[in-house]
């Protein structure tokens, strides 16, 4: 389902521009969602109601599963759905423990060798392996990863926690088409990277803010550090 993004001056003119207080109070919910300067729907829905007490929907993914059909993943704070192609109807897919996110928490969303994958970057990374079920964690994974993306079809995480540490300027990489596979050898199915040392004082406390996929190149971007391109690994990782 398409998705139309309108920014806030096309839609929100207010009652008198000139009195601020007299604009509209946006709040993420439905079918609408927030971004920096703009307000995005579902076209053709007027409204996702995902149970009756209607919580508020923090981000929506539609894609395409193995079986061809077309699905709507809906997640909400502290409940995740399932929406066939029509949002005629809905499954409750809420995985065990369930998410406890809140509105500052943003959710994500890849497939990896056909597998959905989600995180809300505060608990753990979850996979839906059948459409049937419900989600459950992802085995081999970071305790959390805020930003997660493939590159070759490969599962790639970042902004992570392990062991009991936060690694915010990690990136871990899975073996290509297997996103439970994360052992470190030397086939180099998998691997992981980190953009500081974190034994090198202030550069320990950059964080990856972005990451995103370019053809075979897999880039991030963080606050603080040199900024220097890392020599290239499976996915042809760099820094910005």
């Amino acid at each position: 389902m398409p998705v139309k993004y309108f920014s806030f001056d096309d839609v929100d003119k207010g009652i008198a521009t000139q009195f601020p207080s007299t604009k509209v109070a946006w709040v993420t919910g439905n079918n609408v969602r927030i971004t920096p300067g703009y307000v995005s729907k579902t076209l053709g829905k007027s409204l996702v109601a995902a149970v009756p007490s209607a919580p508020a929907v923090r981000a929506a993914f539609t894609f395409i599963g193995t079986d061809g059909a077309v699905r709507t993943i809906v997640c909400c704070d502290a409940k995740v759905f399932a929406y066939n192609s029509t949002f005629a109807s809905n499954v409750d897919i809420t995985p065990s423990p369930a998410p406890t996110g809140a509105a500052t928490d943003v959710w994500q969303f890849d497939l990896v060798g056909g597998l959905p994958i989600l995180s809300n970057g505060k608990d753990a990374v979850w996979k839906w392996t059948s459409y049937a079920g419900v989600l459950t964690a992802l085995t081999g994974a970071p305790t959390w990863a805020k930003r997660i993306s493939s590159c070759m079809n490969r599962l790639v995480v970042s902004n992570l926690k392990e062991s009991g540490y936060t690694y915010a300027g990690r990136v871990r990489w899975t073996e290509p088409g297997n996103p439970e596979n994360w052992t470190l050898d030397t086939t180099n199915k998998a691997g992981r990277h980190d953009l500081m040392s974190y034994q090198g004082g202030t550069e320990a406390h950059a964080n990856i803010k972005a990451q995103i996929t370019r053809g075979m190149r897999f880039s991030s971007s963080r606050s603080e550090g040199c900024g220097n391109p890392i020599s290239p690994r499976p996915c042809g990782i760099s820094s910005a």
